[in-house]
C-alpha cells in the first residue's frame, strides 16, 4: 500500500490504527451493573401524624434508575396525598388523617428495584406499618398490663391498704360495736381489739394475699395472647 508521494504505508501502522479504533468503542461501552448502596430496614413503622419515608440509593455505570414495587412485583404508583416517589428515589408517605388509612398503602411490603442497560438489583422486602398514634399507644399500654398484671395489682393493693386500712378498720369496728355491743365497756374493749396493730397487719396481709391471687389469675388468662 502506498501513501502520498508514492511512499509505502506499513501494514503494521494500519493494524495499530484499527486496534485504537476498536479500543475506543469498547471504552465507550465500559461500565458495570447496578449495586445497592442504601436500602431501608426490613420493618418500618411510623404514625399517621408524622409520616414516613423509605430511602433507596444505588451505584453503577451508567447510573441506575430507581423504581419501587409491591410484593407481587407490580409498580407502586403515586397515590395522591398518601404515597409518592421523590427525584432521588425515596418513597414518601406524608402525614394522613386516620380516616384516610389504606391497608394497600400503609400496611404493605415494598421493594426497591435499581435498573440500567447492564442489569438490575433488587433490595430485600420492606414491611411497612403505619397507624394512628393514639391506637398504638393504647396497644403498648395494654400489652404492658398483660405482661405485668400481677405486679400492677400488688402495687395497687399495697397503696390502697396503706392509705385506707385504718379507715376501713374503723368502719368495721363501729359497725360491729353498734350491732353487737350491749354496753360502753364492751364497745371500748372491742374497739381496742379491732384497732390493735397486730389485727391491722393481719387484715392487710390477708388483703395482699387476695390481690396477689387475682393478679395471678389475670396474668394466666391473658398469657399467650400478646
Amino acid at each position: 500500500m502506498r501513501g502520498e508521494g508514492g511512499a509505502e504505508v506499513p501494514l503494521l501502522f494500519l493494524l495499530l490504527l484499527l486496534l485504537l479504533a476498536v479500543s475506543g468503542c469498547l471504552g465507550a461501552l465500559e461500565g458495570h451493573g447496578p449495586v445497592v448502596e442504601v436500602e431501608p430496614p426490613s420493618r418500618v413503622h411510623f404514625s399517621n401524624s408524622s409520616g414516613g419515608r423509605l430511602d433507596c440509593r444505588g451505584g453503577g455505570s451508567p447510573p441506575p434508575a430507581v423504581q419501587w414495587t409491591l410484593s407481587d412485583g407490580s409498580a407502586a404508583p403515586t397515590v395522591s396525598g398518601l404515597r409518592y416517589q421523590m427525584a432521588n428515589g425515596s418513597l414518601v408517605f406524608p402525614p394522613f388523617a386516620a380516616a384516610d388509612f389504606r391497608p394497600d398503602v400503609h400496611r404493605a411490603s415494598y421493594r426497591c428495584v435499581l435498573s440500567s442497560a447492564l442489569g438490575r438489583a433488587i433490595t430485600r422486602d420492606v414491611r411497612l406499618t403505619a397507624g394512628n398514634l393514639t391506637h398504638s399507644t393504647a396497644s403498648i399500654v395494654f400489652i404492658f398490663l398483660q405482661k405485668n398484671a400481677n405486679i400492677v395489682l400488688q402495687k395497687f393493693a399495697n397503696f390502697v391498704l396503706q392509705k385506707f386500712a385504718n379507715v376501713v378498720l374503723q368502719k368495721i369496728a363501729h359497725f360491729v360495736l353498734q350491732k353487737y355491743a350491749n354496753s360502753v365497756l364492751q364497745r371500748k374493749t372491742l374497739l381496742s381489739l379491732f384497732l390493735r396493730k397486730e389485727n391491722a397487719n393481719f387484715v392487710i396481709s390477708k388483703r395482699k394475699f387476695k390481690f396477689k391471687k387475682i393478679g395471678n389469675s389475670f396474668s394466666t388468662a391473658f398469657s399467650g395472647k400478646v
